[in-house]
């Protein structure tokens, strides 16, 4: 994917690309993230001191109070993409729409950047709509939408992650070993609960 912006299309909708581009495009400009926050402020009419504070209230909210003065280089991916996201936030959106915005983040950056989503959308009511392939990611929204050759494949909501997770371990090899009755010889262990971890796979 080429290097693209977070667009603000109107006050109330922002995008994030997981490339990072318009982060990263910063360094070229030499602005640190503090003085790149205030890009997309530009269309509001706020006062120099009502952009700073913002910034650096948006930067302290994902994390980042402490890295105001540094260049988009000197942060890692999953910092940057926490500025990506505070970026998208700058005109207090009501809809965030973020492509992969994990795409190229390793599994513990993947983890806070959907916690910090979710944390967002609990605390300001911000709605996130994540264009994803990692299932991680999926199982931590509110509601999965699951596309195949542009037509809806499947359009369920998640009230009860644990719940999701035992159904997606009921339709595992072992999941199915347990509803069959059939253990491998290699978990003699399970013998003893086999009855239980039937009867809760039967009703998830």
């Amino acid at each position: 994917m080429a290097d693209k912006p977070i667009v603000v299309e109107t006050q109330n909708l922002t995008k994030v690309y997981g490339d990072g581009g318009a982060v990263r495009a910063l360094d070229g400009i030499n602005l640190t993230i503090r003085e790149g926050e205030f890009v997309p402020m530009y269309e509001q009419p706020l006062s120099a001191n009502a952009r700073h504070e913002r910034a650096q209230h948006l930067l302290e909210l994902v994390g980042l109070g402490g890295r105001l003065r540094f260049l988009p280089s000197q942060l890692s991916g999953g910092e940057r993409q926490r500025v990506a996201i505070a970026r998208a936030l700058a005109n207090n959106p009501q809809l965030v729409l973020a492509d992969e915005p994990t795409g190229n983040l390793d599994s513990k950056s993947t983890e806070e950047l959907t916690g910090l989503m979710r944390q967002l959308n609990r605390d300001q009511g911000t709605t996130f709509v994540v264009v994803t392939h990692n299932p991680v990611v999926a199982r931590s929204a509110d509601r999965i939408i699951t596309l195949r050759d542009g037509h809806i494949l499947r359009d369920k909501r998640i009230d009860n992650v644990y719940l999701e997770d035992l159904k997606e371990f009921k339709e595992s090899a072992l999941g199915r070993a347990i509803l069959q009755g059939t253990l491998p010889a290699e978990l003699p262990a399970l013998t003893t609960v086999l009855p239980q971890l039937r009867e809760l796979l039967k009703a998830a």
